[in-house]
């Protein structure tokens, strides 16, 4: 085979690496979305699933989320359904950029976040009510709190970290950022804000069976190609840095 040939296969094959690790990060669910830091349209995913109603939950309109948050969702309100709650309604779910700016230009900014800064642009998160009230002053709004995490969910702007996330208490608003991330999230009572900043001053935090670790863009590229992408996963924070998570500690 000519020199030249090889040498094309072999930037072909570093070229498509790169960009299935990109893809990787851009669709994991540890992305932090706020004033702070704004969602890139190239993280804005374009593959959408419409939640269908269930016994356990009803929509007041049409709601789509990631698909990979459909089924964590589906049990999560499963289980309250069991537990006797089931008045559940989703209110919102995904929103394109242009939708948010139509929110804002509509109610105002006190009561959506300006576009790009709005979590409902992930397809990670999800306003879920009731149809009897205010969630927050209603056994509901408790049950959630207590059980979004065993999901991977959390309950996203609690009312105790209002000056960490800059936002209003809302017990209506979870987002998914799957396990074990949610269950260190509340063992350690942490905002997603806390979280990202911790495992990046740690760099290695292991939990259970799993090491987390933090890169800057530049070391994850070096460590990521040493290693198989299927024993491991990866999300870019929103900060610049990767959040890798390994299952069993197989990183030495």
């Amino acid at each position: 085979m000519k020199k030249w040939l090889v040498v094309l296969l072999v930037s072909s094959a570093a070229l498509y690496g790169w960009f299935a690790s990109e893809r990787m990060e851009e669709e994991g669910t540890l992305r932090l979305v706020n004033e702070a830091h704004l969602i890139p349209k190239r993280a804005v995913p374009t593959e959408l699933e419409a939640l269908q109603p269930t016994d356990a939950y009803t929509l007041a309109r049409d709601v789509s989320v990631r698909p990979d948050v459909v089924e964590p969702f589906h049990q999560l309100m499963e289980e309250a359904r069991v537990a006797g709650y089931t008045t559940w309604i989703v209110n919102s779910g995904f929103r394109t950029i242009d939708e948010q700016r139509g929110l804002v230009a509509d109610y105002g900014g006190a009561y959506a976040q300006r576009p790009s800064r709005s979590e409902h642009h992930t397809g990670l998160a999800l306003d879920v009510g009731t149809t009897r009230g205010d969630i927050g002053e209603l056994p509901e709004g408790t049950w959630l709190a207590e059980h979004v995490s065993a999901h991977g969910f959390i309950i996203r702007y609690p009312a105790h970290k209002t000056e960490v996330t800059g936002i209003a208490y809302e017990p209506w608003h979870i987002r998914y950022v799957g396990l074990p991330h949610s269950t260190i999230m509340a063992t350690y009572d942490w905002t997603l804000e806390e979280y990202v900043d911790y495992v990046a001053a740690e760099e290695v935090v292991r939990f259970g069976n799993y090491t987390i670790r933090s890169f800057s863009r530049r070391a994850y590229d070096k460590w990521q190609s040493e290693r198989e992408a299927s024993s491991f996963t990866a999300s870019a924070d929103g900060t610049g840095r990767v959040i890798v998570t390994e299952w069993n500690g197989e990183a030495s």
